[in-house]
């Protein structure tokens, strides 16, 4: 047989071979290629998943939505994280494609550019919900790879970057224009430290018009509660807060009076302030749904910055997180928030137990949005661009900032949300 002959049909069997082999391996079924997760029955394919200490954020591509889970809801069996880096990483770029806003109308030549552009004023900032104490010695915030050492908040050194905020194992905070740098490192995780605006649906919507707004009269029915319960248990899904979490500050907060005020100034069910509030989007304090939602996700605001410690939630919801942090991530020496955190986790253990049959709206008359409790001892009052008031023993001011102090607690409030600052 010629040799040569013979090695030709060995590379034409070869060559075949291998062309076999690549068809039979792409005609197999292929397992989708990013994350797995079943939710209350629902199998979410193709999605990329962000695990964090209680809680799961499945962010899916095709929509650009975020559903966010408590990881003791989902079996360990139901959940599938790609071994594939590539894929995931290729998932999270289509998300985020699709959650980016649509530019319009863009200019094509530089004349439309200097035509289209008017004359405004720079928007504000984003305010950031994690109010932060005094960078500690040691500590520090890195914005694009350099480390500032400084006195000031670092929620207000956020504000004046506006750049993606993201926080390592060390607690140290990064700010970057970077995000790819961090975004799939295991040791760095992407908190959002800004409010976002509620939303209220139709069917929660009880004003003229479709407009939120409950009608806040002096008795209310149990029909009004039924309409509270299943806003308790829609906005708890949306922020990723228990319904039994939800209920037990409302007890301890205004005890289910619609139109509590608290001698600080808080508000409604769930005692929000109203520079809060405001930040959140809040037409009506009082109004259960708005009320409730703002509530919710200031708990879900709290717990990632806790890393998911009840204990710590609930001391930052009532003394704010900025003390918090100031005291080593321990419940703040205030006998009032100590004694806050008690309480609550034990309504909490109670209605888990024994449900919330029983519960009866509290009857207070109906007060002005702006009113001003008569028992605080505040110096100040800080009116809001919307009529509505905060007060404080000191008022401070830095950049974009007013820092305002009252008791224990010290919050910002960004100017362009001020009117003005009254000596009491």
């Amino acid at each position: 047989m010629d040799l040569t002959a013979q090695c030709e049909r060995d590379g034409v069997v070869h060559a075949l071979w291998i062309l076999g082999m690549f068809i039979l391996v792409f005609s197999l079924p292929r397992a989708a290629g990013g994350d797995t997760i079943t939710i209350s029955g629902k199998t979410y394919e193709n999605v990329y998943i962000v695990e964090e200490k209680v809680m799961y954020y499945v962010k899916i591509p095709e929509t650009g939505e975020v559903i966010a889970t408590l990881k003791n809801e989902v079996a360990p069996e139901a959940v599938r994280i790609s071994p594939d880096p590539a894929e995931r990483k290729k998932l999270l770029k289509e998300f985020k494609k699709k959650r980016a806003p649509q530019k319009k109308n863009v200019p094509s030549t530089k004349s439309e550019v200097k035509a289209a552009a008017p004359k405004t004023k720079k928007a504000p900032l984003p305010h950031a919900s994690a109010v932060k104490p005094p960078v500690q010695s040691g500590r520090g915030v890195i914005v694009d790879g350099k480390l500032v050492v400084s006195n000031v908040k670092k929620e207000a050194m956020v504000e004046a970057h506006s750049r993606r905020v993201f926080e390592g194992r060390n607690g140290v905070i990064v700010l970057t224009n970077l995000p790819e740098k961090y975004e799939d490192s295991d040791d760095y995780i992407e908190r959002s430290l800004g409010f976002s605006a509620i939303e209220v649906p139709e069917r929660f919507r009880r004003g003229k018009g479709g407009a939120p707004g409950l009608p806040r009269p002096p008795k209310f029915s149990q029909e009004d509660f039924e309409n509270i319960k299943e806003m308790v248990t829609y906005y708890g899904k949306y922020y990723g807060v228990e319904e039994s979490l939800v209920y037990a500050v409302i007890r301890q907060e205004s005890d289910f009076d619609i139109n509590a005020v608290s001698s600080a100034g808080a508000r409604g069910l769930m005692q929000l302030m109203p520079g809060t509030a405001l930040e959140m989007g809040v037409t009506d304090i009082f109004d259960p749904a708005q009320n409730i939602a703002g509530g919710c996700q200031y708990l879900s605001k709290m717990l990632g910055f806790c890393n998911g410690s009840l204990e710590l939630a609930l001391a930052a919801y009532n003394a704010g997180p900025g003390n918090v942090k100031r005291y080593g991530f321990k419940v703040p020496p205030f006998a009032e928030t100590q004694n806050y955190v008690r309480k609550v986790q034990q309504y909490k253990r109670d209605f888990e137990s024994h449900g919330i049959e029983g519960i009866r709206l509290a009857a207070a008359e109906p007060v002005d949005p702006g009113f001003i409790p008569g028992d605080h001892t505040g110096q100040f009052e800080v009116v809001l661009t919307n009529g509505w008031t905060e007060i404080a023993d000191e008022v401070m001011e830095k950049d974009a900032f007013y820092f305002l102090k009252y008791r224990e607690r010290l919050r910002s409030i960004p100017k362009d949300k001020v009117k003005e600052v009254k000596k009491v």
